[in-house]
């Protein structure tokens, strides 16, 4: 329905004779917000309620602990799922751009690679923090993942806090 609405709102802008990229961007925002991240937190409650020792994964479970065997969360199905919506959360990234430039400096370059960086992970970040607060035994993911998902978590919770403190610091900062 969301979608419908603003594939709506797009297409009467663009009958208008307006330029439709401003509100295109308005809307991959608001999908953003209303759709990718819940999606993400939606696929973390699936996870958690069926593959955790007292999921629902078996119903047989609760009478014979034996019956059920261990099935891996990341099989692929589900990485298939968890790929595709973390993909649709990370795409936005492509309608934004740095000002295009014929020459980077090396620090400019360093600049844009951390800012995408940090784009990325404030993206991600209800899926990296849904997986770093899982039990270590229902993922059953290896160091190096685990690693690498609690620094994209460390750096979207920082750009989380940054965004919101940061003009809250700078209100504050001016004398009235």
């Amino acid at each position: 329905m969301v979608g419908l609405s603003c594939l709506g709102l797009v297409g009467w802008k663009f009958m208008q004779g307006g330029d439709g990229s401003d509100v295109f961007r308005r809307v991959v925002t608001i999908k953003f917000f209303t759709q990718d991240l819940m999606q993400q937190g939606l696929i973390l409650a699936y996870l958690y309620s069926w593959y955790n020792d007292g999921g629902l994964r078996c119903q047989l479970c609760l009478f014979d602990v034996q019956h059920c065997d261990d099935e891996y969360a990341f099989h692929f199905g589900n990485l298939v799922l968890i790929g595709c919506t973390l993909f649709s959360s990370v795409c936005n990234q492509l309608l934004i751009s740095a000002k295009n430039k014929k020459y980077y400096d090396e620090d400019e370059e360093v600049l844009v690679c951390f800012v995408r960086t940090a784009m990325l992970a404030a993206s991600i970040l209800p899926f990296t923090t849904g997986i770093l607060t899982m039990q270590s035994h229902l993922l059953r993911l290896g160091p190096w993942t685990i690693m690498a998902a609690g620094c994209l978590c460390a750096m979207g919770w920082l750009v989380v806090f940054c965004v919101i403190c940061l003009p809250i610091c700078s209100f504050l900062d001016e004398d009235f």
